[in-house]
């Protein structure tokens, strides 16, 4: 295939996939290529981190969906202390009420621009005229905030929410998103969309995915920045891996946040729902 499909729908792993690694992306969604590359042994371990972070984000669907929360926590402990320690966390930050209105994974699919674009939401709640948007997060690093603000999800989550809410006409005062960091509460990043925002990220978005679909085969090239090769799956196609790549703790930890952002973690039923 040397262009992709008309109907091909971008979504932030996608997109955050390209803008780390062009061949990456290439050989991932247009030529669908298997993943060749054994893991390393710190590749086995951020596995590790990513099972945990898969069953608090299942333990925390359950709590929105009104299962009992102390069988939620028994449940918890069951896998460690620390997944306890989270979910009481999110617990005592919202506390439910009947009049709470919240989705927990919530798919919407919009069209922007006459592109298809999809986003996977953790949580999105309605409160007094305000939506929020949760995205829990389980690293056991402190998060990095340029790449947060860097990132795919950081611009087309509230950008598909923002489109979403006013084709359906829903009034809003304010549209508000949070990294939620269940090791560093402190640490969350919180920012409130706005008009500007939504027009930055709309350009964003078109710019981005017509450079994609315009690309000739040829112009998917592979990444200059070794870091990211890191961890890559693909890296057996370039010739390139853990031992060409940086290895001082902070080069380890920009590639694991890459791999973060760019990977694709589908948690339990995922389904479309209007708000």
């Amino acid at each position: 295939m040397d262009k992709l499909p008309d109907n091909f729908v971008f979504s932030q792993s996608n997109l955050q996939n390209f803008m780390d690694c062009a061949l990456r992306f290439k050989l991932r969604y247009l030529e669908r290529m298997p993943w060749p590359a054994p893991f390393t042994l710190e590749a086995q371990g951020f596995e590790a981190e990513r099972k945990a972070g898969d069953t608090i984000h299942r333990l925390i669907r359950g709590y929105f969906e009104g299962l009992d929360p102390l069988s939620l926590l028994n449940n918890a402990l069951l896998h460690g202390e620390l997944t306890e320690v989270w979910l009481r966390q999110v617990m005592d930050a919202f506390p439910l009420s009947e009049s709470d209105t919240y989705r927990a994974e919530l798919r919407i699919d919009q069209t922007l621009g006459g592109v298809p674009a999809t986003a996977i939401y953790d949580l999105v709640g309605q409160e007094s005229g305000k939506v929020l948007i949760i995205d829990w997060k389980s690293s056991s690093r402190r998060p990095n905030f340029r790449r947060i603000r860097e990132s795919a999800q950081k611009r087309l989550f509230p950008l598909v929410m923002a489109a979403h809410l006013q084709e359906w006409q829903t009034e809003y005062s304010n549209l508000e998103m949070t990294f939620w960091e269940l090791n560093f509460p402190e640490s969350s990043f919180r920012f409130i969309y706005n008009q500007d925002l939504y027009a930055a990220d709309l350009a964003w978005f078109m710019e981005l995915t017509a450079q994609i679909k315009n690309l000739s085969p040829e112009g998917f090239q592979a990444t200059d920045d070794l870091r990211k090769c890191r961890y890559c799956q693909y890296q057996s196609y370039c010739r390139r891996g853990p031992a060409e790549a940086p290895e001082a703790k902070e080069d380890r930890d920009e590639a694991i946040d890459a791999m973060i952002q760019a990977g694709e973690i589908e948690i339990g039923d995922l389904r479309v729902e209007p708000l």
